[in-house]
């Protein structure tokens, strides 16, 4: 319709021209062999633009018909871009309201191969969610074959899949392939992590920590966090004997023996090796460093031959904590191994005056039973057997 109009337009101008030009003199000459041809100047001038018109469509459909195949197959090409287009945006919206199978058939349609590594990405996602790791498998390869510039980040997904599907040999072997091309990627670094503790690999993580922080995988407070949760899952395993927790407890960096979190750890194990004397030191010592809960908490099961001193350096303690719950209890429970029943029947009064706990209304209960106050220890063990159970506690497991 437009080339229909400039045609139209083209040609009123040339009869205004011929118009405009009828009354001027001149004549147009044109010789073909034996004929002349002969018109004025405003008819060879219509005659010329007419024929100049004619020759543009000419041309310009012929060149139309000579292109055809080559534009038709860009058009079928658009549309198939705009057609793969579309159903990439249904199929990720589809994907994002939980509409997993309808996703997949929209992202990748059985027997149609004009998707992108987008497109596989998401239907690969779509079939995780369907707990389909075969067909996961097979649109990531497509993906990785139409785009094999974009291998880390397509691995990258591939190993966040495996880890949530619990894939862990799957996941491993992926990242060892990654490691070696990548090996200071942030990203491929923190997979490492997420896949070592999901192993409980803790002395691989360990050796890992360095590598995380040059990388600045993490802010720092976690890896400090990191740190020390590594210290302390280390420590916490099974021991055959001494030799080999000091060996390991020597080999933990300084900084790290000194978090309380830690240190209650290895006082843990000393306490569950029989090792009382040494465990006693380590948390007075701890103690004295830096007044924390968990070290006061763990100072009152320390049993004979180091109660006694403990009991006697957890009384001086008092002096300066007279309101400290958890010293009170480990007071208590002091008195209790050291069979001093009265002493230990006040300092656990104390503590639950304070902060009532269903530990102490035991250990209380055991101090009146050894005192012959049986309806007393009855009354205590009701106590904290409400406190166990009771609306507040039952709230509290509910939070967890």
């Amino acid at each position: 319709m437009k080339l229909l109009g400039v045609f139209l337009a083209a040609l009123a101008a040339a009869v205004l021209l011929g118009q405009g030009l009828s009354g001027e003199q001149g004549v147009i000459a044109i010789q073909f062999g034996n004929r002349l041809i002969r018109t004025s100047v405003g008819v060879g001038l219509i005659l010329a633009l007419v024929l100049a018109a004619a020759t543009f469509f000419i041309t310009r459909n012929l060149w139309r018909l000579v292109t055809f195949r080559r534009r038709y197959r860009q058009w079928k090409l658009l549309r198939a871009r705009r057609s793969s287009h579309a159903r990439l945006n249904e199929g990720v919206l589809a994907l994002a309201a939980g509409e997993y199978a309808r996703a997949e058939r929209l992202l990748a349609p059985p027997g149609i191969r004009d998707g992108s590594a987008a497109h596989y990405l998401a239907a690969a996602q779509a079939a995780q969610a369907q707990d389909a790791s075969t067909r996961r498998d097979a649109y990531l390869a497509l993906a990785r074959d139409l785009s094999p510039r974009q291998g880390l980040p397509l691995a990258l997904q591939q190993v966040e899949m495996q880890l949530a599907a619990g894939e862990l040999a799957a996941a491993e072997k992926t990242l060892e392939a990654l490691n070696g091309r990548y090996r200071s990627n942030p990203q491929v670094l923190a997979l490492q992590h997420r896949l070592l503790m999901a192993n409980n690999r803790w002395e691989d993580l360990a050796k890992l920590l360095p590598r995380l922080k040059r990388a600045s995988v993490y802010p720092v407070a976690r890896l400090a966090e990191l740190e020390a949760e590594c210290a302390t899952r280390i420590l916490g395993r099974p021991w055959a004997d001494r030799a080999a927790l000091e060996e390991t407890w020597s080999g933990l960096p300084r900084q790290i023996r000194t978090l309380p979190v830690v240190i209650a750890a290895y006082a843990r194990v000393l306490l569950q090796l029989g090792q009382q004397v040494e465990a006693e030191a380590v948390l007075r010592a701890a103690l004295k460093a830096q007044w924390d809960p968990r070290l006061v908490a763990l100072y009152g099961d320390v049993r004979s031959p180091a109660a006694a001193t403990a009991l006697q350096q957890a009384e001086h303690w008092l002096r300066d904590h007279q309101e400290d719950p958890g010293l009170l209890l480990s007071l208590g429970h002091l008195c209790l191994t050291e069979r001093l029943w009265g002493k230990a029947r006040e300092y656990l009064e104390a503590a639950l005056a304070q902060a009532p706990s269903a530990l102490t209304h035991r250990l209380l209960a055991e101090a009146l039973d050894h005192l012959e106050e049986h309806a007393a220890a009855a009354h205590q063990r009701r106590l904290g057997l409400e406190l166990l159970t009771g609306p507040s506690a039952v709230r509290a497991l509910a939070r967890h």
